[in-house]
């Protein structure tokens, strides 16, 4: 299985103000490349087992100690209840480990509102993220190709030779020649009984018309 970082570099220039700005490097994610539908799964198995979260009682203790360790003011025993039900459902949505760094790992003074919280979180499982989305890239591609290998060559995609194209250029002249004479009998055909009605319409006339006095 190989991953590789998806970096766009982005070369020195000069301001107008002939300022220099250095070359930087862009990191946009993760590439994975040439792997085989089972390197996949594998990938994105271990991947999923690296995303579980925390057990609520364990979360529970994290955060009482975040409590204890940084400053916050104290709240009335049922909003206190429910802010500890608010955090540990919204920490269910990252792993255990990602969620104990940013309770525990990371240097907070006061005790975190949720946004605050959600920031850490959501930057140490980043990575995660990228490679996850790299996966999915990469088994979606790998399907793509195995479908366009099943299909089965048509007229427009199949390479023929010079003899193959002229037998098929004579195929389409003679269905379009069948064509024509097709639509031209039917053109004929629809004369002749418009030919016919009006000497049957003449007939009619002709029986109601006056005979002239002799």
């Amino acid at each position: 299985m190989r991953l590789r970082e998806d970096i766009d570099w982005r070369g020195s220039y000069e301001k107008p103000d002939g300022t220099i700005v250095p070359a930087q490097a862009t990191r946009r994610g993760w590439i994975a490349a040439g792997e085989t539908a089972d390197q996949i799964e594998a990938a994105r198995a271990k991947l999923d087992a690296s995303m579980t979260p925390a057990m609520p009682d364990q979360v529970n203790l994290w955060i009482a100690e975040l409590s204890v360790i940084t400053a916050r003011r104290e709240d009335a025993p049922e909003v206190e209840a429910l802010r500890l039900s608010a955090y540990r459902s919204r920490l269910s949505a990252y792993p255990a480990d990602v969620s104990r760094e940013a309770l525990l790992g990371h240097p907070w003074r006061f005790f975190p509102a949720w946004a605050e919280l959600a920031e850490v979180c959501d930057r140490l499982v980043a990575e995660r993220r990228q490679i996850k989305a790299a996966l999915e890239r990469a088994a979606a591609d790998l399907a793509e190709r195995e479908l366009r290998a099943r299909a089965l060559p048509t007229e427009g995609t199949a390479t023929q030779t010079q003899e193959e194209a002229e037998a098929s250029r004579k195929r389409r002249a003679t269905v379009l020649g069948d064509m024509i004479a097709e639509m031209r009998a039917k053109a004929e055909a629809e004369q002749a009984r418009q030919d016919e009605d009006a000497v049957r319409a003449a007939e009619n006339f002709a029986a109601y018309r006056p005979k002239a006095a002799e």
